[in-house]
Formats: C-alpha cells, sequence, structure tokens
C-alpha cells in the first residue's frame, strides 16, 4: 500500500471537470493516474460545492452582537475606576449571555480603549517647594525689567 500522493494541479482541474460531468471515481482515477483514494477526497467536494477549494468558514459566531458590545464599552466609560472583573459581573447581571474577562478585554480594546491604572500624582510639599524656589533663584541669570530681560554680571552689580 503506497503512501498519499497529492495530485497536481492538472490532475486536480481534471478530476474536477470530469466529477462535474458525473463520472464515478474509478473512472476519474483511471483517466487521471492517480489512486482511487486520493479521487475519492476531492470528487465529493467538487460533486457538493462545484469548486476545488474548500468552503470558507466564518468560525464560531461572535458571542456578542453590536448592542452587547456598545453596553459594555458605554458600562466602561461610565464606571471608568472599576476592575475588569467588576465590570463583568455588573455585565453579566443584566444578559443572557455569559462572557468571561478576556471577552470583555478584547471588546474594550477593539473599541480604541486602553486599560490603565490610575496614578495620583503627589502635590508639591511644602519644604520642595522652598527647595524648588531657592534652587531656580540661584539658578537666574537675569531679571525682567520693564518687558526687557537684563543680564547682570559682576561689575554691573557693584
Amino acid at each position: 500500500m503506497g503512501r498519499y500522493q497529492r495530485l497536481t494541479d492538472e490532475q486536480r482541474t481534471a478530476a474536477a471537470d470530469l466529477a462535474k460531468n458525473g463520472a464515478v471515481n474509478a473512472e476519474i482515477a483511471a483517466a487521471v493516474g492517480a489512486n482511487r483514494a486520493t479521487v475519492a477526497k476531492v470528487a465529493p467536494r467538487v460533486r457538493r460545492t462545484g469548486d476545488l477549494q474548500a468552503p470558507k468558514s466564518d468560525g464560531r459566531p461572535p458571542l456578542l452582537d453590536l448592542r452587547g458590545r456598545r453596553r459594555l464599552v458605554r458600562m466602561v466609560l461610565a464606571n471608568d475606576n472599576l476592575e475588569l472583573c467588576h465590570l463583568v459581573a455588573m455585565f453579566n447581571d443584566g444578559m443572557t449571555v455569559k462572557i468571561l474577562k478576556r471577552t470583555a478585554h478584547r471588546v474594550i480594546r477593539d473599541a480604541g480603549l486602553q486599560a490603565a491604572r490610575r496614578r495620583i500624582k503627589p502635590y508639591l510639599s511644602n519644604k520642595n517647594r522652598v527647595k524648588r524656589l531657592s534652587w531656580a533663584r540661584k539658578h537666574r541669570r537675569g531679571r525682567r525689567s520693564g518687558g526687557k530681560f537684563l543680564l547682570q554680571t559682576k561689575a554691573a552689580s557693584r
């Protein structure tokens, strides 16, 4: 028993033409010069679809429709300080379809939103404010006088 031999492009088109005309697999195999088992893989598809290519499937249908996606994005925008697990729990409470965190994360990312943690920048303390002001005064090269910037030199300051 030999190994499976793929048909060349010419053999495939010839087998497809014969299958469209109603020839049985044994006749196609003899005409093309290939094994009957090899032809049996190609001919039924041609008889069903009329084409050599496998039909493209859409895959699994999406869990959320457009309305559900919009609802999730609105929830994120309204509750931007909640964690993803809490948003998913809120979303699943009102829906018949339950989603996972990764589904919610993908929908949010596809909507153009990014996940980020809030960081509150600390205010400048009084101690640092005084230090900053003294540094600025020390490194000042001139001062404004009447809208003009004057440079001070040691000779001018005497």
